[in-house]
């Protein structure tokens, strides 16, 4: 983990920690260089459909139904995993542990749907604990994948201490040229590039990576509470 990137450790309580599990694929494309999903099947419809009507109970429809869209739509076709299991450490910024707090210990409005993106290679310094929405002078996000929005982390109930996604949220590389990313990032808003909302936490490698032209980048995000003594 960053150093200067805040984790918390509890003695005697809980600590806060996130995981960050990311893949490299390479993906099937049509005759014009686009990416080839699996078919639509009567499951992929109906979870868009049920989607849309769950994020319309926070947001307006037409956004609910691009989010579920983009969600619960069939993945790409997978030719080859390049790389699985990547291990982000994971830091939450200060921005974001005092949403948490203000959330649960002040009934504050909480945020019903978080979003994740990718942290650029290109003009990256560090990630920082006083890191914003608004401001993150180290680094800036790469916005040029394929998919329209950030990605919708779509974690199922917490379990034992922990909640985290199911599905792998893609990052698709179908720019025509290689791109060197360094991390991810969660976000309180889904449009690419906003400065606008809450960041929660930030996640990095010590080094860049590289995604060619036809690859993509797939990840897990997982929160956990663990009780320490």
């Amino acid at each position: 983990m960053t150093a200067d990137v805040p984790q918390l450790d509890a003695a005697g309580g809980v600590g806060v920690r996130g995981r960050v599990y990311g893949r490299v694929i390479e993906f099937e494309r049509d005759r014009k260089g686009r990416p080839v999903r699996e078919a639509w099947t009567p499951g992929y419809a109906l979870a868009v459909v049920l989607g849309a009507l769950k994020f319309w109970k926070v947001m307006p429809f037409r956004e609910a139904a691009r989010t579920a869209y983009h969600t619960f739509r069939p993945p790409i076709k997978i030719v080859r995993i390049v790389e699985d299991n990547i291990p982000y450490p994971n830091g939450a910024t200060t921005q974001g542990l005092n949403h948490a707090l203000d959330v649960t210990f002040r009934a504050q409005s909480a945020t019903a749907v978080w979003y994740v993106g990718i942290i650029n290679n290109s003009a990256f310094s560090a990630v920082a604990a006083a890191d914003t929405a608004a401001s993150h002078a180290g680094w800036t996000e790469w916005t040029g994948y394929d998919e329209s929005v950030r990605q919708t982390w779509s974690p199922a109930a917490a379990s034992a201490g922990s909640v985290a996604n199911s599905s792998a949220m893609t990052f698709t590389n179908n720019s025509g040229s290689s791109v060197t990313i360094r991390g991810v990032a969660v976000w309180s808003v889904s449009t690419k590039g906003s400065s606008t909302g809450i960041l929660w936490a930030t996640a990095i490698e010590s080094s860049g990576r590289t995604l060619s032209n036809t690859q993509a980048f797939q990840v897990i995000y997982q929160v956990d509470f663990t009780p320490t003594s």
